[in-house]
């Protein structure tokens, strides 16, 4: 990539969560406890993770993600954390070292090289709604899975110079809704740690 941004690693990391890859048992998932994590709602958790440079709040009822749950490392990414109410219905972050930085003066540039990363992933085009969370710029996707069947993720993409924030919030159907309102919370309360 000629500007330096390692968004490809990012990508990878998304197929891996979303394809399920990285999970150490091939037994159906047991659906997520939604009346539990409903009333769970009202008690915000702060994301502290070793690694990253960021906090954010979510919902109190959702379990840290194991190692096995998001898979290995990819590429140039130095972190990987997750919480979420199951397999599928999750929030995933990966941090990211850019070799070159992206801020808000040159994060247009870079548009075209993250949709070309997500039209990858996806396998179509994709065009990414500008954002800005937590003072960082970045893109937004909604990308839908053909696994887990009715599977769909809100990915962001975000920078702080040198540093790309890849999000990843992960839903079937019956988790959707709980997932959302965490991503949106999540988003809505990043910041620098």
């Amino acid at each position: 990539m000629r500007r330096g941004v390692t968004i490809a690693a990012a990508a990878a990391a998304l197929v891996a969560v979303a394809a399920g890859c990285g999970g150490t048992t091939s037994a159906p998932e047991p659906p997520p406890s939604l009346e539990r994590q409903s009333a769970d709602r009202a008690l915000p958790t702060r994301f502290v993770a070793r690694g990253f440079g960021i906090t954010f709040r979510y919902p109190a009822g959702f379990m840290p993600a194991g190692k096995t749950l998001v898979g290995a490392a990819v590429g140039n990414e130095t972190a990987r954390a997750g919480v979420g109410l199951s397999r599928w219905n999750l929030i995933v972050v990966s941090r990211y070292r850019l070799r070159a930085p992206v801020t808000d003066a040159n994060v247009a540039r870079v548009r075209q090289e993250v949709d070309g990363v997500i039209a990858r992933l996806a396998g179509r085009h994709a065009a990414g709604t500008r954002v800005r969370y937590g003072g960082f710029p970045g893109y937004a996707y909604r990308l839908w899975l053909s696994r887990p069947r009715g599977g769909e993720s809100e990915v962001v993409v975000l920078f702080d110079r040198a540093v790309e924030y890849f999000f990843n919030c992960q839903s079937t159907p019956r988790g959707r809704s709980l997932i959302e309102s965490a991503c949106a919370q999540a988003l809505a309360t990043l910041q620098r740690r």
